[in-house]
């Protein structure tokens, strides 16, 4: 087997702490949303308790459930470059593959301490792997088959920490003023004001917004489970 026909895999147990901190954080999420339910009682209700502590569980199990079918899968991909393609293994023997004469352009940055390898085609079509091994080896085996050159991606810390204190300015002015009975504000109202300042942050982050940033897909979900806890927090507040 030559060079350009050598099979990359990914880091495993890289990718299964990315996946475990991901599910730890929808879970911890979810318990804050129901808890914040519970509180909302005018009197304890072991009904309404049971039922939470039921949700909780199956929510743990279909989580538990989803863990596993990623780490078979992502335990079963690989990476063959030839001259001519791109393949990706997959489990049950399954390969796609794409011509590499239609890669326009290879990117490479860091997200979250992880590496991520951006490739984009022709007709907006666009791969995205993390964390694969002998990741050098790899971008230069694809970069002589395609004859694209890399472009590694820095972000500019500075403009994103200024970003960061713009957008939670506003949160950071409301927990002020909470500590002032005349202003009226409650510490319900700061929790609204972090979760739209929130927002506006993960929409700044993503891709369409911020070179380097998260996916927008990744951004949208994010984006979508924070927009549903800001409806239940204008419904509580107003």
């Amino acid at each position: 087997m030559s060079s350009t026909d050598r099979i990359y895999h990914l880091n495993l147990n890289a990718l299964r702490n990315r996946i475990k901190a991901k599910y730890l954080t929808l879970f911890f999420i979810n318990v804050v949303f129901l808890t914040l339910s519970y509180s909302r009682l005018p009197e304890p209700n072991t009904n309404f308790l049971g039922f939470i502590l039921t949700l909780l569980c199956v929510i743990l199990i279909i989580f538990f459930r989803n863990y596993e079918r990623q780490i078979v899968i992502l335990s079963h991909t690989g990476l063959i470059i030839t001259p001519k393609t791109l393949k990706q293994l997959g489990p049950n023997e399954k390969c796609s593959e794409v011509e590499l004469s239609d890669l326009r352009e290879i990117k490479v940055d860091t997200l979250f301490g992880f590496t991520r390898f951006i490739l984009l085609f022709e007709n907006s079509k666009k791969f995205t792997f993390f964390n694969i091994l002998e990741s050098e080896d790899f971008l230069r085996d694809l970069s002589l088959a395609s004859g694209v050159e890399i472009k590694r991606t820095k972000r500019n810390h500075i403009k994103l920490i200024s970003k960061l204190i713009m957008i939670y300015l506003p949160s950071a002015v409301t927990i002020i003023l909470t500590g002032y009975e005349e202003s009226r504000v409650t510490i319900d109202v700061f929790y609204l004001i972090l979760n739209l300042n929130s927002i506006f942050f993960v929409y700044n982050l993503s891709e369409r917004k911020f070179e380097g940033g998260i996916s927008n897909r990744s951004s949208g979900r994010i984006m979508a489970i924070l927009i549903l806890f800001l409806f239940y927090q204008i419904f509580q507040v107003f």
